[in-house]
């Protein structure tokens, strides 16, 4: 059965800015973006990073932005029947990085004085079903 297992996450890279001027009175909202690569390592594992960007508004003025991004080394054993290699490293992978994420922004904006900014989930299955169908149709106008 095809399996995987996590050797590691880490913080690669991460920054904040926030605007103390900016009044919270209103409720804040947030745009996310998410952004994940894959490359393989030169002993066989595999390197996923996930970005994250965060920018919360309130009103119609930018209250803080925040990136992140975490990379994990995983190792697949793809030896007969379970969920392909690109289906782990798209989706099982960046799942079990997105949490550190998510404490990562949490903390950070709480240790900067204001409400910790807590992201919601991410639909990993959604992102991949969109992706495989964006890459089909595409490879179908050529």
């Amino acid at each position: 059965m095809a399996s995987f297992s996590i050797k590691k996450v880490y913080l690669v890279e991460s920054d904040f800015k926030y605007n103390p001027e900016v009044s919270t009175s209103e409720s804040a909202r947030f745009d996310l973006e998410v952004t994940m690569s894959r490359m393989d390592t030169d002993n066989g594992d595999t390197l996923i990073s996930l970005g994250v960007k965060v920018v919360a508004f309130s009103g119609d003025a930018n209250l803080l932005t925040v990136t992140a991004r975490m990379d994990g080394i995983f190792d697949f054993n793809l030896d007969g029947a379970g969920p392909a290699e690109d289906y782990l490293a798209n989706v099982n992978a960046p799942a079990i990085i997105y949490p550190f994420i998510r404490e990562h922004i949490a903390s950070l904006t709480a240790k900067a004085g204001v409400d910790a900014l807590l992201i919601p989930p991410f639909n990993f299955v959604d992102h991949y079903q969109r992706l495989r169908e964006k890459a089909t149709s595409e490879s179908d106008e050529k």
